[in-house]
């Protein structure tokens, strides 16, 4: 499904740039635009996939609400005490975080990593959903005329008669000055305490992991000492066994040459045989001797 995750992620980036381009699209066709798209991503990647409005938009929809919550938790990574990891560290520290929220496995990096480099994911990502909902509304209500409605997309940009969609963010909706409820302090805090909670379970998972991985490396270096010296203990005993097969043989031979009778040889041979036996008895004359 990586793949698939990352083609629908791709075809939804095309569709709403597309949009904001060429604003003679119009909204009810934005999921059969996606559906296009993401079918021909497939296809270029090798494979033949059939799926259908419904299906998409519901994937979507998850897909979505789990990139959101897990770039919710790389920034709190990237602004926490654990801050100066390299990116592969972060991206690590963030999937934990996703899990231990107990938000499940991470399956969506391959899309994320296509949606977290676009603008138009960002702005809409950043919206509460009753503002993008107003904002719909109220570019319908400009754009339409008396007694008509255009159906609208839900996580699809606006299409204007600008050049660019009008987002209204929700900080434009904020009363200056405003004060936040109790409520609202009291959930915050929450979210807060939750998210240093995160953190410090993280913290403690890394410190863990790297016990154990020094733990690991030593326990593998002692294992290849022990190693060594075994193998350096065999090979002396192999020599010792070379080396004794070695005498044995010598002596099995230097028996046969002395007990050679040498009447019936010519004397050519006695010559090299008497040779023979005054090599030998030369040889042991200097080992019982230490010479």
């Amino acid at each position: 499904m990586g793949i698939q995750n990352k083609n629908l992620a791709k075809a939804w980036v095309h569709v709403s740039e597309d949009r904001i381009k060429n604003n003679n699209q119009q909204l009810d066709v934005f999921w059969e635009s996606v559906l296009d798209a993401f079918h021909e991503f497939c296809q270029e990647d090798g494979e033949r996939v059939e799926r259908t409005v419904s299906y998409l938009k519901n994937y979507w929809s998850d897909m979505n609400h789990a990139c959101k919550i897990y770039e919710t938790c790389l920034k709190s990574v990237m602004q926490g005490p654990i801050s100066g990891m390299q990116q592969g560290n972060l991206d690590d520290a963030a999937k934990t975080m996703y899990e231990v929220r107990g938000k499940g496995k991470w399956l969506y990096k391959d899309a994320y990593k296509v949606l977290s480099v676009h603008q138009c994911w960002k702005i809409l990502q950043n919206q509460h959903p009753e503002t993008l909902a107003r904002n719909v509304r109220m570019k319908q209500t400009s754009n339409s005329s008396p007694g008509t409605s255009t159906p609208t997309t839900p996580d699809t940009p606006v299409s204007s008669n600008n050049d660019s969609p009008v987002l209204v963010t929700d900080e434009e909706t904020e009363r200056p000055g405003g004060i936040q409820s109790a409520k609202q302090k009291k959930m915050n805090k929450k979210r807060q305490n939750l998210l240093i909670e995160c953190q410090n379970v993280l913290i403690s998972r890394l410190d863990r992991m790297e016990k154990k991985k020094e733990k690991y490396v030593a326990e593998r270096d002692k294992k290849k000492e022990e190693r060594d010296a075994r193998i350096i203990k065999l090979r002396e005993r192999k020599i010792n066994v070379v080396v004794n097969l070695e005498a044995q043989f010598q002596a099995q031979n230097d028996q046969k040459v002395m007990a050679m009778d040498m009447s019936t040889l010519e004397n050519t041979q006695r010559i090299y045989w008497e040779a023979q036996r005054n090599a030998i008895m030369t040889r042991l004359f200097q080992a019982n001797n230490n010479i």
